[in-house]
C-alpha cells in the first residue's frame, strides 16, 4: 500500500502525544481537586474515577488521530498493472458549423462553445488519439487521427462558420457521423474504444432514419457514438446573411435535443449538454471512464478504506464522549459515592 501525502502520517503519532500529555494534565489537576474536596464530592461532581490514569479515553482519542491522518494521507492499494483496464481511447470529434451555431444562447455562442468544448477534451485526456471533422450540408476531413493533442488544441480555436461555404450550410448529421467514424478505421489500434463525438444543435436536412442508421453502423464497427448538445431548449432569433451590404433573413435556431438523444442510443452511447462547464466536465468523464486510466482505478480502490477510517475515527470520538459524560458510570458506584 502508498500513500499520495505520506507527509500526513506523522500527525497521527503527533496528535496521540500531545493528547497524552493534555490528558496528563487534567488528570493530575482532577486528582488535586479530588483530593481537596474528598471522595464523596469527588464521585458527585466528576463521571469517571480520578483514582487512576485514563487510559481508555487516551486509546479511544489516539485511535480517531491516527485514523483521520492516515485517512488525510489517502492510502492507495496497489493494483497489478496487469489487472488495470488500458483501453486506448480513439475519438473522432464531428464539430457542427452551420448557421444555426451562432446562437448565443450558450455563452459566448454555440460555435465559441463547441471550440472551447473541443480543447478541453484533448487537454484531459492526452493519451487519446483525435480526428476532426467539420460538417454543414457536408463534412469535411480537418485533421487525421492524430496522437498529438497539442495539434487539436492548436486547431480547436479555429473553427468557424468561415470554414465552410455560404452555400453550405445546413445540417447533414448523419454524414458526419459517417465521415468521422471513417477516420476512426483509417489507424486502428487493437482493442481500442472507439467513440464518435459529435457537437451538434441537432436539426438538419436527412430524413430521422438515415441518421439514426449512421449512427448504429458505427456500432456495428465496434464503436459508439456519444452526443453533445449545445443551446438551449428556447429558439434563439439569427440573422442569416445573404450578401455582403444586404440585410440578413432573421430566423430561429433550435436544440433539437430530442434527436441528438436518440442518436447517442441508437449508438450506444450517451447524451449530454455541454453548454456549460458541468456538461463539459462530465463529457470529459465520461470518456475518461472508457479508457479505465490506471489512475482511476487506483481512485476506485480508495474510497472503501477511507469510509471504515473515518468510521473508526468517529466511532471512537463517540464512545470516548460518552464515557466523559458519565453514561456507563456504574448506577452502583454513583449510588454508593452519595
Amino acid at each position: 500500500m502508498t500513500f499520495a501525502r505520506p507527509a500526513l502520517l506523522v500527525l497521527g503519532p503527533a496528535a496521540s502525544l500531545l493528547l497524552a500529555l493534555a490528558l496528563q494534565t487534567q488528570w493530575r489537576r482532577l486528582r488535586r481537586v479530588a483530593d481537596t474536596l474528598g471522595p464523596d464530592a469527588a464521585a458527585r461532581l466528576f463521571p469517571r474515577a480520578t483514582g487512576r490514569f485514563p487510559f481508555g479515553r487516551l486509546g479511544a482519542c489516539a485511535l480517531a488521530a491516527v485514523s483521520l491522518s492516515v485517512a488525510m494521507a489517502e492510502p492507495i492499494a496497489e493494483v497489478p498493472e496487469h489487472a488495470l483496464p488500458t483501453a486506448p481511447l480513439e475519438i473522432a470529434i464531428a464539430v457542427d458549423l452551420s448557421r444555426s451555431m451562432i446562437a448565443e444562447d450558450a455563452r459566448p455562442s454555440r460555435m465559441a462553445r463547441a471550440t472551447e468544448v473541443v480543447a478541453a477534451m484533448a487537454e484531459a485526456l492526452p493519451e487519446a488519439r483525435f480526428s476532426l471533422t467539420l460538417f454543414a450540408d457536408w463534412p469535411y476531413a480537418l485533421l487525421p487521427a492524430t496522437d498529438d493533442p497539442d495539434l487539436v488544441m492548436h486547431f480547436a480555436p479555429s473553427l468557424s462558420q468561415d470554414l465552410v461555404l455560404d452555400r453550405d450550410q445546413g445540417t447533414t448529421l448523419g454524414s458526419a457521423v459517417t465521415r468521422a467514424h471513417a477516420s476512426l478505421l483509417a489507424r486502428p489500434r487493437t482493442e481500442a474504444r472507439r467513440i464518435v463525438v459529435l457537437l451538434s444543435d441537432g436539426g438538419g436536412h436527412e430524413e430521422e432514419e438515415a441518421v439514426l442508421a449512421a449512427s448504429a453502423a458505427v456500432v456495428e464497427g465496434g464503436g459508439s457514438v456519444w452526443a453533445a448538445g449545445l443551446g438551449t431548449g428556447r429558439p434563439v432569433e439569427i440573422e442569416i446573411p445573404v450578401r455582403p451590404g444586404a440585410e440578413g433573413t432573421r430566423v430561429l435556431a433550435t436544440l433539437d435535443e430530442a434527436l441528438l438523444i436518440r442518436i447517442a442510443e441508437a449508438g450506444r452511447g450517451r447524451y449530454l449538454n455541454v453548454s456549460d462547464a458541468a456538461g463539459s466536465d462530465a463529457l470529459i468523464a465520461g470518456l475518461a471512464a472508457l479508457g479505465g486510466s490506471p489512475d482511476e482505478a487506483r481512485s476506485r480502490s480508495r474510497n472503501p478504506l477511507l469510509f471504515w477510517l473515518t468510521l473508526a475515527a468517529l466511532g471512537a470520538i463517540l464512545w470516548d464522549g460518552s464515557v466523559d459524560s458519565g453514561r456507563w458510570t456504574r448506577p452502583r458506584a454513583r449510588g454508593m459515592a452519595g
